[in-house]
């Protein structure tokens, strides 16, 4: 996309991550307050809990995390410990329905669910090489691949969608307070949310520093905080699902575009741009966006999943706009 495109998609994936800092710090305001239902909670109500959540959050990336490294390489699995605990006590509690329900009351087509699952991963992909530029082994950056989405990512799901099944209940707090795992799971939630917060900052961070780097690098720390704060207050956890689809139709066209780069045109090694942008491969991304985001709130699909949909369209468009530039 050329250096102009390159500071473009990083202004679209730093503002994505502190829309997902927004989400995670809305699961914080809402299990601080299902806590404080359950009579263990510190006082104080959603809007504060957001708040004094962002901005501890905010500077603890700025000042500590390293610190917040090395809780997260206990908090995550307890979190995983504590789901697996809650998963087996409500499978035990009764036999439960697997099949559909006739009349859900949100309905969701499978390729609508399906596109949330790719939006809901995909900026963490994307994010990886933020994260494994400190793995010092080739064969570790690729033991960490393999371990968390072929492996954990699918363990960790088929939980969930038990507990959910056998409970009919998708908040996560009202379900371990009903299972005396109250204290705990709330310390262990807390701590999870605060270390992929930081770590959503920290890689928003990066694409905003590579797109403006005469800029402080806590400036984007302090914004990006603030930012996600405001899109939890305005009530971002309501569009979660369309959030993920959204996201699902923004990330996988460019990077359709960016294989068919690397396969394509700079493979060999010898192919240059002297440009700042390359138009055909923006115009691509943005007209992929300007058909399957109207297609997709109108119910229009071609495959039954939009996020493939877009991943189609920009790469049989981009793939003609190169064949068309080399017969100009």
């Amino acid at each position: 996309m050329g250096v102009g495109g390159a500071a473009l998609v990083n202004l679209v994936v730093a503002v994505i991550h502190y829309c997902w800092f927004g989400v995670n710090v809305s699961f914080l305001g809402d299990a601080l307050v299902a806590a404080q239902t359950g009579g263990y909670g510190p006082p104080g109500d959603f809007a504060l809990f957001v708040i004094v959540g962002s901005i501890v959050i905010t500077l603890s990336t700025i000042y500590g995390f390293k610190t917040l490294d090395r809780l997260a390489m206990v908090a995550v699995p307890l979190v995983g410990v504590i789901l697996l605990i809650v998963c087996v006590l409500a499978v035990r509690a009764g036999p439960f329905e697997l099949a559909a329900v006739a009349n859900p009351p949100a309905p969701m087509s499978f390729g609508v669910a399906l596109s949330s699952l790719v939006g809901g991963n995909m900026l963490a992909i994307a994010a990886m090489p933020d994260l494994s530029r400190f793995i010092r082994s080739e064969r570790g950056a690729v033991s960490a691949m393999v371990l968390s989405y072929p492996l954990a990512t699918p363990i960790f799901m088929v939980i969930s969608v038990l507990i959910a099944l056998a409970t009919g209940r998708t908040d996560i707090m009202q379900l371990v307070v009903s299972y005396g795992l109250g204290a705990p799971a709330l310390a262990m939630l807390l701590l999870s949310v605060w270390t992929i917060n930081a770590l959503n900052l920290y890689s928003a961070g990066l694409s905003m520093a590579a797109t403006f780097p005469r800029v402080p690098s806590w400036m984007f720390t302090i914004g990006g905080g603030a930012l996600g704060c405001l899109f939890a207050l305005m009530g971002i956890l309501d569009a979660f699902i369309p959030f993920l689809v959204a996201l699902g139709l923004i990330i996988p066209p460019i990077a359709a575009i960016y294989v068919i780069d690397g396969f394509m045109v700079f493979r060999s090694g010898e192919a240059s741009w002297s440009g700042r942008f390359r138009w055909e491969a923006i115009g691509v991304w943005l007209g992929s966006l300007a058909i399957t985001m109207p297609a997709t709130a109108l119910g229009w699909t071609v495959t039954t999943v939009p996020a493939l949909d877009a991943t189609i369209l920009a790469a049989v468009a981009y793939l003609a706009l190169l064949r068309l530039r080399k017969r100009i």
